[in-house]
C-alpha cells in the first residue's frame, strides 16, 4: 500500500483553503416564508396550550383542598359535617 502523504511539502506561498462555505443561490435555497411563518405559529400555539394545561394541572382538583392558607381564621366545624362523603347527588 502506497502513501497518502504528498512527496512535496506544501509552500508558504500556497494559499490555504478557505474555512467558510459559499453561500448557495438559486431558489431550492431560498426559505418558504409562508411555511417558516405557518411553523412558528404552529409552535406558539402548542406552547400556549402546553402552558395553559401545565397551570390546570398544578390547580387543585374539585375534591382536594387548597394548597394555600386562607388569612381568615378557620371557625371550629360541626361534627356531622367534618366527614361528609361525596354522594351521587353532589
Amino acid at each position: 500500500m502506497k502513501d497518502q502523504t504528498p512527496d512535496v511539502a506544501p509552500d508558504a506561498t500556497t494559499p490555504a483553503p478557505d474555512p467558510t462555505p459559499e453561500p448557495v443561490t438559486g431558489t431550492d435555497a431560498d426559505p418558504d416564508m409562508d411555511e417558516l411563518l405557518r411553523q412558528a405559529e404552529q409552535r406558539g400555539y402548542l406552547r400556549g396550550r402546553n402552558e395553559a394545561i401545565e397551570r390546570l394541572m398544578a390547580a387543585p382538583s374539585m375534591w382536594q383542598p387548597a394548597s394555600g392558607t386562607s388569612a381568615a381564621p378557620e371557625e371550629p366545624v360541626p361534627t356531622i359535617l367534618q366527614n361528609i362523603r361525596p354522594c351521587i347527588w353532589d
